[in-house]
């Protein structure tokens, strides 16, 4: 019988057609996988031609059974079925494998630990920031021991009041332990409940009740870190137990405003940051030597130029304040967040890092400063050493959107241009804020997805019609595509309230230097050069000022300062090569060698990070 069949697959040249099939179907793949780095071709691409590869192996193995003979063979209904069948397990295991998960970040980890918001037993509702100021502290004493992975704040208060499980809350945050309990403040006394529970099973590893007076609260929390270590058989450094002592102020009531304050800072809004300061400033009445407290008006004195527009003034205050709070306290990781935070906004990126890094030698597992540090090395255009940080920012904190949004200009700015569209779309969907969406649609322009941008600046212009900043994007849009007088009119509205035609940009003046209004775009022109040359002098290491000197100096026919500032704006860590390959400003020196050459030279510097990154994987 088994001779037979040997002899029919012999016959039928079954092994043959089988050869064939697999040495095409291999060339092919490697084709698509050659053009799609190359071209950043859509990931299906090359899934579709895997499965077709597979299951196309099956269809030549029953044609070849059918048809391998010498003689003529007529297709039989019941060959037709076979076909059919493979054809339709084919469609289903292409459907299944697009859809598996491409990258999971929230991994489970040894030693890992989420502390779920506690819950507020107290009479007054108005203890509700106590309960989540407390919970806050004992995740950074947590956070402080180096062998222990901590989720940071953002990414646990999303589960305050949640009804999912503790299994589920586990797999979502990529944590083996979840940290829960609760707490009740009543006169000069609070009780905490804490248990630890084994994420995987539901199995209580470790609980306690703490009945003590307030004044104690430091205590409390110290003792929790370390009886959670030892359930999790974490042993402790001696550095670590130096970094558990925890009596950050003597006065409890400076406690309750400093812990209001952080309540009010973190909602991010301008008044809430104004009552932010004023509660900071209360705890510091009481206790003048509160170093937390110096740390909460360093960072909300940031806040007021950084996000909210005030003269640049507050940022010398923010850092006087964090000095101070150095001065009380050497070891304390959030003052050396807050001075780098202003390097930051001040695009003194290499400061920036310096202070975060310190920040991280005393906390380990700071979210918002490792966030940070992958902001940094991106905005210098260093990719490589970026992604990583990013990586773990997203690991260490899953709810937060910047990390996400940095991994999205990573990838847009290493040219592939669908991975950043997913990280964006990510990022938008925790915080849709402006700027993020901006990226996303310059990822649509990047590949000259000209609809696709439109119909996503449309859909936003419908949700928030009265955000000027999207007229502005909207006009961006436009111009790249060609079409001026759609972007003349964006950018009039999106310019409407402002007629000193100060912070104009570069596209708008290029867009009425078109229009042969060359004085109105020499002023503007003007302004944009001024303002760039301004921020270089400061010492501002970011790529958008030079940037935008060249691209004015490009549009006035001022060539050699247009490839100056080119290359000074590539210095800084400008990589976007593509998008300034198409940039319509650098239309009387895009066809140059000069100009070819440094997009290709930048290309290539591009590619070199591309096979870092890789080697990461």
């Amino acid at each position: 019988m088994l001779n037979k069949l040997i002899e029919e697959i012999k016959e039928r040249k079954i092994r043959k057609w089988i050869t064939i099939h697999l040495s095409t179907g291999l060339s092919i793949l490697g084709v698509s996988n050659l053009l799609s780095s190359r071209y950043n071709f859509p990931s299906y691409i090359f899934d579709l031609i895997l499965v077709i590869t597979v299951f196309g192996l099956i269809s030549v193995v029953i044609l070849a059974w059918f048809h391998g003979k010498e003689d003529h063979q007529k297709v039989t209904p019941r060959e037709i079925v076979l076909h059919s069948s493979v054809v339709i397990c084919a469609a289903i295991g292409f459907v299944f494998y697009i859809s598996r998960p491409k990258l999971e970040l929230a991994t489970i980890e040894a030693n890992s630990i989420a502390v779920l918001p506690f819950e507020n037993m107290s009479s007054s509702k108005e203890d509700e920031y106590f309960s989540d100021g407390v919970t806050e502290d004992i995740l950074t004493q947590l956070s402080k021991i180096e062998k222990l992975k901590v989720v940071s704040r953002t990414s646990v208060m999303q589960y305050k009041n949640t009804t999912k499980s503790v299994r589920e809350i586990g797999k979502e945050l990529g944590v083996e332990t979840i940290l829960e309990g609760s707490v009740r403040r009543f006169g000069d006394r609070v009780r905490i409940v804490g248990q630890l529970i084994d994420a995987k099973n539901d199995r209580h590893l470790w609980a306690e009740t703490y009945d003590r007076e307030l004044k104690d609260i430091f205590l409390i929390q110290t003792e929790v870190a370390t009886k959670i270590a030892a359930s999790l058989k974490t042993e402790l450094t001696s550095r670590d137990k130096e970094k558990l002592k925890w009596n950050p102020t003597k006065n409890v009531n400076a406690y309750g405003f400093y812990l209001e304050g952080r309540e009010h800072y973190n909602r991010y809004k301008s008044n809430e940051n104004d009552k932010a300061i004023t509660l900071f400033r209360k705890a510091l009445e009481l206790d003048p030597d509160y170093a937390l407290a110096y740390t909460g008006l360093a960072d909300a004195f940031a806040q007021k130029s950084g996000i909210f527009g005030s003269d640049a003034v507050w940022y010398d205050s923010s850092i006087t304040m964090s000095n101070k709070a150095i001065t009380l306290n050497p070891n304390l990781a959030e003052a050396y967040k807050s001075i780098g935070v202003v390097y930051a906004y001040q695009g003194k990126f290499h400061s920036a890092i310096e202070y975060y890094s310190k920040a991280l030698e005393l906390n380990p597992n700071f979210g918002a400063a490792i966030n940070n540090i992958g902001s940094m090395y991106w905005w210098l255009g260093k990719y490589d050493e970026a992604y990583p940080w990013a990586v773990k920012s997203i690991q260490v904190d899953p709810a937060r959107a910047s990390g996400y949004s940095t991994l999205g200009l990573i990838y847009i700015g290493l040219a592939l241009d669908s991975a950043a569209e997913k990280w964006f779309l990510t990022s938008i969907e925790l915080q849709p804020i402006l700027n993020r969406e901006e990226n996303l649609v310059k990822s649509y322009i990047t590949v000259r997805n000209y609809q696709k941008a439109r119909n996503y600046i449309q859909s936003v212009l419908k949700e928030s019609p009265a955000e000027t900043g999207i007229y502005e994007v909207a006009g961006f849009v436009e111009l790249f595509a060609g079409d001026l007088q759609k972007a003349k009119l964006y950018y009039d509205s999106a310019y409407i309230k402002n007629p000193d035609k100060k912070n104009y940009s570069p596209e708008y003046a290029y867009i009425l230097w078109k229009y042969n209004k060359k004085k109105e775009a020499e002023v503007i022109f003007h302004n944009a050069i001024t303002e760039a040359e301004e921020y270089i002098k400061q010492g501002n290491e970011e790529f958008n000022s030079p940037y935008a000197l060249a691209q004015a100096n490009a549009v006035l026919g001022n060539k050699d300062l247009a490839y100056k500032w080119l290359q000074q704006a590539i210095n800084n860590g400008w990589r976007q090569y593509e998008l300034s390959s198409i940039d319509p400003l650098f239309e009387n020196i895009r066809n140059e060698d000069r100009f070819k050459q440094m997009m290709n030279d930048l290309k290539q510097l591009v590619y070199s990070m591309r096979n870092k990154i890789d080697s990461y994987k």
